[in-house]
């Protein structure tokens, strides 16, 4: 006799072999279990260079019973709004993307463990500034050991090396200071920098205006100039000028030599 749980019979067995084919049918139970999932790709850390688009991580379910329904993406710890699918997509990669990503997915039975994380870490050329940090530095001449410095605000990887520009003129200083032995006239003008890393160089800094103060001095290769003055009540002024770098400067003579002599008229 037979029925779905177990297999009797009554058949007495003497002389004969007899031989039974019994089949016995048991319920079947599905084995499911939550998913298991992995991300990439897999490098350790994972480097991508600023402005890159399209940039893809995916996230793979390498078990689950049943398929996954839905998934979710951490950076740094953090879900990520909006980011509810098996790949998650950066379409314009900026520095502040670079973080640990992880993920993880979703069936009825229950949510993964999350994956395995992958730092990105965001490449880009250096941002400069150059100091004294004001428009115009005003120095006096003669100024001894006179540094600008070439100062890296934000870099990725390290910057290895520098540029200094008098003008369009390019300098032969490779490192981030630049010294001024002595201070001359001719130093005066525009000093810009830019720094250079394995992703690029960066824009040439904000121009800073190098103002060489000097003291007055006066032309001493002036022809001689004959000046007649006929006898008069009226008064007369003589002035002279100054000259110094950058400035003109007239002054009233307060002292001179003259020479008089007898007019023949």
């Amino acid at each position: 006799m037979y029925n779905e749980n177990r297999f009797t019979t009554n058949s007495l067995i003497t002389d004969s072999v007899i031989s039974w084919v019994i089949a016995l049918k048991c319920p079947f139970k599905e084995i499911v279990n939550r998913p298991t999932v992995t991300i990439s790709p897999k490098y350790a850390p994972y480097e991508v260079i600023e402005n890159t688009t399209n940039l893809v991580l995916d996230c793979t379910v390498t078990d689950a019973n049943p398929t996954a329904t839905s998934y979710r993406w951490y950076k740094d710890g953090f879900i990520i709004d909006g980011s509810s699918g098996a790949s998650y997509t950066i379409a314009m990669v900026l520095r502040s993307h670079t973080g640990r990503y992880t993920c993880g997915a979703t069936n009825f039975v229950g949510s993964s463990d999350l994956s395995a994380d992958v730092q990105l870490n965001v490449l880009y050329r250096p941002t400069v500034t150059v100091f004294p940090d004001h428009n115009h530095h005003n120095v006096i001449e003669n100024t001894t050991n006179l540094q600008l410095t070439c100062t890296v605000t934000d870099a990725n990887p390290a910057v290895t090396s520098y540029r200094w520009y008098k003008g369009n003129l390019l300098m032969s200083n490779i490192m981030s200071t630049y010294t001024i032995p002595t201070v001359q006239r001719s130093h005066t003008g525009n000093y810009t920098c830019d720094a250079t890393n394995s992703v690029g160089t960066s824009i040439p800094s904000s121009a800073l205006r190098l103002n060489v103060l000097c003291k007055p001095r006066t032309h001493n290769n002036l022809d001689r100039v004959d000046i007649l003055i006929r006898a008069t009540d009226e008064s007369i002024n003589i002035s002279t000028t100054f000259i110094s770098f950058r400035y003109l400067i007239y002054l009233g003579l307060e002292s001179c030599r003259m020479t008089f002599r007898r007019s023949r008229q």
